[in-house]
């Protein structure tokens, strides 16, 4: 007996406690400031003269101050009595659809009503995705409807597949106020996932509590606000139209939408920034009280304690940090700004292999760890290899802090050696932007006869930005990186193998100076760029670059089905061709897009570009 006493003392003494409120966060909110047209982010509009399966008698513009506007701080929705798309009336009706979408919260609109017969404003909700089926199957909350011909009373509903009112079935109330149409008020729905409860100012009349199946509650997916004015109608029309009382309008002061959990806070802006420029950061999340933190040297200009901060940026990259205070909590984030490095300040910018602390600055891609293997001795780089498919394009890669402004150093040298039979297959390098943008034309590419494998260093040039090679698809006034392909591509084989890389230099010519052509250029400096100057006579392909067509010739006799252009991903493309003899071939390359391609005649193969 005593421990059911004491248990009945427990039970009691929970029973007893208050119920906790709830706390919500603002998430998503129009004050309506400022001229013109609404917010454009925040609201669309539903267009078209039909009825909207009510027989309602006003066409809904499109994007039209005349009904719809921001005036004094509030937004004004107006219908007028004027033909238009062969409707008697006009008015809009705005939707956040797509901008505004939420599933629970707490909505409140604050407005003040229009009077005269056959006037319907309505703010509601429908659902965004509709996935039990069109009206009535998916639900529509109805937060606020008023009819003219009924003034002061409004009302709060629910429709949903068993409960509408094509059927004499909808669930919902009505409220008295009187001055609806003299004074604002807050129309609010709260929505939980088990209850809908709607308000007008702080009095709660009508409760719709969650069962059945989604026939009966419908309303656990996204919904989405609408505002609007009808004319006349099934329900608004029933006492006819006044024409005498338009111009009529709903004002809105505020529509404010909360959630129990508040959104994820980031920072809007700019990632990268000229040292000394003007930027603008925004919080994506509204909230009561902004607190921003910058790196030294960076001035505020304006907005301090707001959501949007102007600042003048200082001289190096740092951390931009925000604390919102919302109505429940204090929220956090952080967000990395990098510095653009700008030009090299002198004529070479040479890449450093190591950094202060010894690390290694290159760096393996987590999808290849398992095939790379670098390390470094005395300022030199090793990387050891073992590629069992090339045609995953596996590459290291060089991050370049802040980026570094390439359009005047275009000329690049890199430094490699490998031992007899330890050099890749194939080697590429490619540029990346700060966008992540990485160059149409590789700097350059060799395959197995262009790789030197003597044991002994060589410099290996080339020129990117001059008119025979203009760098593409990417910016070069912010390079961020740099990508190195090692024993890739469709027609390399498995191999494993190691590559010594001893330095990567960006040079700026001297004023006047122009590529060497090619075939001027001893071995140990060709960069081997082009089909027509590899060594072997096996397959000689020309001119490469080219813009139009391309000459070929092998050492066999081809048949047309041995050749085949392969694209970078693996896509077999037919051209047209023809034979100039049995061992020249001329195929026409206008219909290719610019890019890398691979050539393929019988037992042999080549990369060539299209220009």
């Amino acid at each position: 007996m005593k421990y059911i006493y004491l248990l009945l003392l427990q039970l009691c003494a929970v029973s007893i406690l208050p119920a906790q409120e709830p706390c919500y966060e603002l998430v998503w909110s129009d004050e309506f400031e400022g001229s013109g047209l609404p917010n454009a982010e925040k609201w669309s509009y539903d267009v078209g003269g039909h009825g909207w399966g009510n027989d309602e008698l006003q066409y809904y513009t499109d994007a039209r101050t005349k009904n719809a506007r921001l005036q004094n701080g509030k937004l004004v929705i107006e219908a007028h009595n004027e033909g238009f798309g062969g409707k008697q009336y006009t008015s809009a009706r705005l939707v956040s659809k797509g901008k505004g979408d939420w599933l629970y919260g707490k909505v409140v609109v604050r407005a003040k009503l229009p009077t005269g017969v056959g006037t319907w404003p309505a703010i509601w909700m429908l659902p965004t995705d509709w996935e039990y089926g069109g009206w009535p199957s998916s639900g529509e909350i109805d937060i606020m409807e008023h009819v003219g011909y009924d003034p002061g009373v409004v009302h709060g509903t629910v429709h949903t597949e068993a409960y509408h009112h094509s059927i004499g079935t909808q669930k919902g109330q009505k409220i008295e106020v009187p001055d609806f149409s003299t004074a604002f008020h807050d129309y609010t729905l709260e929505w939980t996932e088990d209850q809908i409860r709607i308000y007008v100012d702080d009095q709660q009349y009508f409760t719709f509590d969650q069962h059945g199946t989604y026939k009966e509650w419908p309303f656990d997916k996204r919904f989405h606000l609408l505002l609007n004015i009808a004319v006349g109608g099934f329900w608004g029309g029933i006492e006819g139209v006044d024409p005498s009382a338009f111009p009529v309008r709903m004002e809105v002061d505020y529509v404010r939408v909360y959630q129990q959990t508040a959104p994820p806070l980031e920072i809007k802006g700019e990632g990268y920034l000229d040292a000394g420029s003007t930027a603008v950061f925004k919080s994506s999340v509204q909230a009561n009280a902004y607190e921003w933190s910058f790196p030294e040297g960076v001035e505020i200009l304006e907005g301090a304690g707001t959501s949007e901060v102007t600042v003048k940026w200082g001289e190096v990259s740092g951390t931009v940090s925000l604390s919102i205070t919302g109505n429940c909590d204090t929220y956090h984030t952080i967000t990395t700004v990098e510095v653009l490095g700008g030009a090299p300040t002198g004529d070479t910018l040479k890449l450093p292999l190591i950094n202060d602390l010894g690390g290694i600055l290159w760096e393996i891609p987590s999808s290849f760890e398992q095939l790379f293997d670098l390390s470094e001795k005395d300022e030199v780089l090793e990387l050891q290899f073992a590629v069992e498919d090339p045609s995953l394009n596996p590459y290291i890669y060089y991050e370049i802090p802040g980026s570094v402004d390439l359009r005047e150093h275009h000329k690049l040298e890199i430094t490699l050696k490998a031992e007899k039979g330890k050099a890749p297959e194939s080697i590429r390098l490619d540029l990346v932007d700060i966008d992540g943008n990485s160059i149409e034309k590789p700097l350059f590419t060799m395959n197995e006869q262009q790789i030197f494998d003597d044991g002994q260093w060589k410099t290996y040039r080339h020129w990117f930005n001059h008119s025979d090679q203009p760098a593409q698809g990417i910016d070069l006034s912010k390079v961020a990186g740099m990508k190195m392909y090692v024993n890739y591509g469709f027609f390399a084989t498995a191999k494993s193998g190691k590559l010594m890389l001893g330095g990567v230099h960006w040079v700026k010519p001297e004023v006047g100076e122009q590529p060497e052509p090619l075939e001027n250029k001893p071995k140990e400096e060709n960069p081997i760029l082009s089909i027509d100057k590899v060594p072997s006579v096996r397959l000689k392909a020309y001119p490469n670059p080219t813009q139009d067509f391309l000459y070929f010739e092998t050492i066999e006799l081809l048949k047309e089905d041995s050749i085949q252009i392969i694209s970078m991903m693996g896509q077999r493309i037919r051209v047209p061709l023809k034979y100039a003899n049995g061992h020249t071939v001329q195929l026409d390359l206008r219909s290719l897009q610019p890019g890398i391609y691979f050539l393929k005649a019988g037992r042999y193969s080549a990369s060539i570009v299209k220009q």
